[in-house]
């Protein structure tokens, strides 16, 4: 990382998932499924 410009996009990229508000993703994914198991992890 030290050979990019520290305005490069991928710095922004990097830290945009961060900023984000996941909620509406996440919170179905804390709920059992019909077999009584939990969701998967959205970020994954």
């Amino acid at each position: 990382m030290d050979w990019l410009p520290a305005d490069h996009l991928v710095f922004f990229m990097l830290e945009l998932p961060n900023e984000l508000d996941f909620e509406a993703f996440l919170a179905p994914s804390r709920h059992k499924d019909p077999r009584g198991e939990k969701g998967f992890i959205p970020k994954i």
